[in-house]
């Protein structure tokens, strides 16, 4: 395929790619924004994969691939250029991603990451993508304790969910997790979906000590940290991957981004 792209509306926030078969015929168009940047990575070859999230916001979907002359110098200027098309937006923007099941849900112009059912009245969802695999993230759902005011939160559940389509061959058998870099010994349930996908649900109430310090759920340890990291272990206990989460920037993001979703510790 061969592209060139038009800038389009929104202040350069909102490209559309026009490509075609190198050979001609039929041509395709897609628009996208550079705000909706769920992920970027290496590729092969030297590429920059850039991923974007779906309509529903938290989930990343749609994927390019950049082949740039100087691949460090063109993400920087991804990264600012989605921070910028996403700062532009309004503080408090919503936008409504589902309507199923008679419950709606919406996320944040500025930080699709945080999702709301109801308005935020019911559940808030956070989602970070790992940075090794935009398939893969840490989940933080906090439910509503009872019908007071905005603080009237549980404490989350924590999950991290694992997809790959060859899950069935690397045969995960275990998992080990560390916060910025101490192990942390922490209860745990994992459960296959299919064969692509694995969900580690946290136990957020027990937990072995951090530091020293005694135990606590694992979300507090968490939001008290900088980076997760997840290591999936096969039979033999060796590492099949490990896959690291910005926990902490994305939590103060979420707490800037939702005022009243209790997502401090």
């Amino acid at each position: 395929m061969k592209a060139r792209f038009l800038v389009v509306t929104e202040d350069g926030c909102a490209p559309r790619i026009v490509a075609s078969a190198l050979t001609g015929g039929r041509k395709w168009t897609r628009a996208f924004r550079w705000g909706d940047i769920a992920w970027t990575g290496s590729g092969p070859a030297g590429r920059i994969v850039v991923v974007f999230y779906e309509s529903d916001g938290k989930l990343a979907g749609d994927t390019l691939a950049f082949a740039p002359p100087d691949a460090a110098t063109f993400r920087a200027a991804l990264g600012r250029m989605a921070t910028a098309c996403r700062s532009a937006r309004g503080a408090d923007e919503r936008i409504l991603a589902s309507t199923q099941r008679e419950v709606k849900s919406c996320y944040f112009g500025r930080f699709p990451q945080l999702q709301l059912e109801d308005g935020g009245a019911g559940r808030a969802v956070l989602t970070i993508l790992s940075r090794e695999n935009p398939q893969t993230n840490l989940e933080l759902i906090l439910d509503r304790a009872g019908s007071g005011g905005d603080d009237d939160w549980g404490d989350p559940s924590v999950a991290f969910v694992f997809a790959d389509p060859q899950l069935r061959s690397i045969r995960i058998a275990g998992a080990a997790f560390e916060l910025d870099g101490a192990a942390v010994p922490a209860d745990h349930a994992i459960a296959a979906f299919g064969e692509t996908r694995l969900r580690i649900t946290m136990n957020p109430f027990r937990g072995g000590p951090v530091g020293g310090k005694g135990a606590g759920s694992f979300y507090r340890r968490l939001s008290a940290s900088g980076v997760a990291t997840l290591s999936l272990l096969g039979d033999d206990k060796a590492t099949r991957a490990a896959l690291h989460f910005d926990a902490g920037p994305m939590l103060a993001a979420g707490r800037s981004a939702g005022p009243g979703l209790a997502l401090a510790a």
